[in-house]
């Protein structure tokens, strides 16, 4: 049950501060009155509509009158009044201080039909109530017949039994010590049977100890015996004191075992509740968000639950086995729709898990035994609607970083069109313009012409490589890249990349390294050798013309084969060995190129589940390393 109780109530002037309706709730059979005369009153008065449960320590109410406390609670949150909750014996008191404290303008109870010698003897709350409020308009409300004190679940008929059996224990050792002691001192033998009775049986069981103790020690104990006569008037000061001192007594530990059990169910729940806190701040999930909420609910409860997520579009969809139950769907659609907690026929409770502003969903309980706390119930409701709402929003917060991380690609993505295909273009252009057909065409002689031609050749495959490239990385970042396995030769992939370079590697001494030892690899034959092409690609940018370049397979341990290319070039500062890979990064900014293609290449082998690093040469220049995690023997 939701409790303002943490929050301030802000400190107002009495000019500018609102009327405060404050209703006082109990498990009271015309609270829904109160609470909507309440309302019809801060409506018409432009005030606010507040509600006081006083809580007493120990628990005084039958599960009908709880029941009826937590419907009144229910209904004053539907109502939109503030709720709070203190705790306090003497509810009078307690509502007048607090009306007092926070600038309550008019008080509301309920005054039930009490009979006239309960009126005359004990008075009634609303008196107390107008007398302790001061200032504060008190309206009372009455017409409707007082209940009978509920009490919970009493003493069993074996309890009243147990206290009867101490009474006669007691008067059994009493009996040999009143041979030796004076009878006044046996009297302590029965306020120990009392206490027993108090701490273990009860607050009725305990007074019927001392009242069997008192007429058991008056007939067996007291001369004349075995009647209730009384030879000297002395021993009714003895009778008495024994009787009161014993209700007295029984009393006090009755309360204080009442006080402890109560104390103990509170510490439970507590600990129940930091636990299950502690469980939802772990989740980092929906699916731990679900797990949590019905281990506890079941652990705490003892009901079994099932959980009912928003999609999106309106609807609901379930995240958990649903147990068949009659009318089950549409109960959840309309808790859901009208954000109120409804039960079916067969028992199932649906309740709405909801935040301000946003329906989260529905959870559905359905009872094995009958819950302890209603408001430890929705305690766990609304945790796990803030638990269930703070991972919607870091969904979203995820998927608006994303979206913006594509921008972000995007617009880079078109300044390298701009930058870097504009050149291969414009020399496409030149060239088709000049060979264009006509007299001017003939002008140019065979070599020209040739050289023409070769440029726009060379520009064409150029301009091929970087739409490759562009859309190489789109794939990669759209997680649509699919590879089709195969054991592959590495000779094989060897062999195809030189094939595909070999204009590109004209004028350069390319030394090739192949395992002794045949074996296969798995790979996708066509993106691994974009891998290759790549690298190679690198190695040319970055290296002297004319300087050697070398490709070498290895195998390394028993299950792992080693693609490097090496080069002669300056190498890769220590610095940039990681930054390379990333997307647009260029070492060389003048040296051409989107900066894609190594990242690119890492993408695909890490698909490959390998690795992509680049390392210093020994004699100088760069190595860079493709391990790949399987080496199969043909």
């Amino acid at each position: 049950m939701k409790s303002v109780d943490a929050h301030p109530v802000p400190s107002e002037s009495p000019a500018s501060r609102p009327e405060r309706i404050l209703v006082c709730l109990g498990p009271s059979p015309f609270g829904e009155r109160l609470l909507r005369e309440g309302l019809r009153m801060a409506r018409a008065s432009g005030g606010e509509l507040w509600a006081l449960h006083v809580e007493p320590p120990l628990p005084r109410q039958g599960e009908a009158d709880r029941l009826s406390m937590e419907g009144n609670l229910r209904l004053a949150e539907e109502l939109g009044a503030r709720l709070f909750v203190r705790p306090g014996d003497d509810v009078a008191a307690v509502a007048a201080d607090f009306a007092r404290r926070h600038g309550v303008t008019r008080i509301l109870a309920g005054k039930p039909l009490l009979p006239r010698w309960r009126t005359l003897l004990r008075g009634t709350l609303v008196d107390r109530m107008i007398r302790l409020s001061g200032s504060i308009s008190v309206v009372a409300f009455s017409g409707v017949e007082a209940l009978p004190p509920s009490r919970g679940d009493g003493p069993s008929p074996r309890a009243y039994g147990g206290g009867l059996a101490l009474a006669l224990a007691a008067t059994a050792v009493g009996l040999p010590l009143s041979r030796v002691m004076a009878p006044a001192n046996v009297v302590m033998v029965y306020l120990a049977a009392v206490l027993v009775a108090a701490l273990f049986l009860g607050r009725g069981p305990s007074a019927v100890t001392a009242v069997v103790g008192v007429l058991a020690f008056d007939v067996f104990l007291v001369p004349p015996y075995y009647t209730l006569a009384v030879a000297d008037s002395q021993y009714l000061v003895t009778f008495a004191g024994l009787l009161g001192v014993g209700l007295v007594v029984s009393g006090l530990a009755s309360r204080a075992r009442e006080q402890a059990r109560e104390a103990r169910r509170r510490e439970e729940e507590a600990l129940a509740l930091h636990a299950f806190s502690r469980d939802l701040a772990a989740a980092a999930s929906r699916e731990a968000v679900v797990a949590a909420v019905t281990e506890h609910l079941s652990r705490m409860l003892g009901w079994d639950s099932a959980l009912f997520l928003a999609d999106g579009s309106g609807g609901l969809r379930a995240v958990t086995p649903l147990p068949p139950t009659a009318g089950l769907e549409a109960m959840v659609g309309d808790v859901h729709r009208l954000g109120r907690s409804q039960e079916t026929t067969g028992g199932a409770l649906g309740l709405p898990l909801e935040v301000p502003g946003e329906k989260v969903g529905v959870l559905v309980l359905f009872p094995r035994q009958e819950s302890r706390s209603g408001r430890l119930r929705d305690t766990v409701v609304l945790q796990a609607a803030q638990a269930l709402h703070h991972l919607l929003l870091d969904e979203r917060a995820r998927e608006a970083e994303l979206l913006q991380v594509r921008e972000k690609i995007q617009t880079a993505l078109l300044n390298s069109i701009s930058h870097e295909i504009r050149t291969p273009l414009s020399s496409i252009t030149g060239v088709l313009s000049s060979l264009r057909g006509g007299a001017k065409a003939f002008a140019f002689d065979e070599a020209s012409r040739s050289a023409l031609i070769e440029t726009a050749w060379s520009e064409a495959r150029r301009l091929n490589g970087l739409v490759g490239n562009l859309l190489g990385m789109s794939r990669l970042e759209a997680g649509a890249l699919r590879l089709a396995l195969e054991p592959c030769d590495p000779a094989e992939i060897v062999a195809h990349v030189l094939d595909q370079m070999h204009e590109r590697l004209e004028g350069r001494e390319v030394e090739t390294e192949l395992p002794r030892e045949a074996c296969l690899v798995t790979v996708d034959f066509i993106f691994f050798s974009l891998v290759l092409v790549n690298l190679v690609d690198n190695a040319l940018k970055y290296s002297p013309p004319g300087s050697p370049l070398a490709l070498a397979v290895r195998r390394c341990g028993s299950a792992s084969l080693v693609f490097d290319v090496l080069d002669r070039g300056p190498g890769i500062p220590e610095a940039f060995r990681e930054k390379v890979f990333e997307k647009f990064f260029r070492l060389a900014p003048g040296g051409g190129g989107t900066g894609l293609g190594l990242a690119i290449s890492k993408g695909i082998v890490e698909a490959h589940g390998g690795t992509l690093e680049a390392l210093s040469r020994r004699d100088g220049g760069t190595v860079m390393r493709v391990t790949l995690p399987e080496a199969v023997e043909p």
